[in-house]
């Protein structure tokens, strides 16, 4: 006797949530604001990324880097550049890739880093983050 879930033998349902749950997440930990525009498009040719803990709260010191992959919440592959952000918050990235994913990664030892690709990556991007409880 086979024992079936929702129609399927019981390996090939466990198989397939194993799969959903190895694949289908993504590293993050503090939100993040993403493009206005969700549908894939042309990537912005130069962005300003500004860093915040909230509105009108610009984050100094904060190691912000765009690049093409991302190893859990770390930059991976091809890095596209990295800067420090000033007492404003904001960093500036010129001659960024046209197509295919950018991802953002903002990192302060105070606060959770975070990490998300965007595609497209707009002309603006606002991240927060969130104080470190560790």
């Amino acid at each position: 006797m086979q024992l079936t879930f929702a129609g399927m033998p019981v390996r090939i349902a466990l198989c397939a949530v194993t799969a959903l749950a190895l694949f289908g997440c993504q590293a993050s930990h503090s939100s993040t604001t993403p493009s206005a525009s969700s549908s894939p498009g042309p990537n912005a040719s130069s962005t300003t990324i500004t860093v915040q803990s909230g509105p009108n709260a610009p984050i100094e010191h904060v190691q912000v880097t765009l690049s093409a992959e991302l190893n859990g919440d770390q930059p991976a592959g091809t890095i596209y550049g990295s800067a420090t952000t000033p007492a404003d918050g904001q960093v500036f990235f010129k001659g960024l890739p046209s197509s295919g994913q950018i991802c953002v990664t903002a990192t302060e030892r105070f606060y959770d880093t975070s990490a998300a690709c965007h595609q497209p990556l707009g002309s603006t991007e606002t991240i927060t983050l969130t104080p470190s409880t560790r």
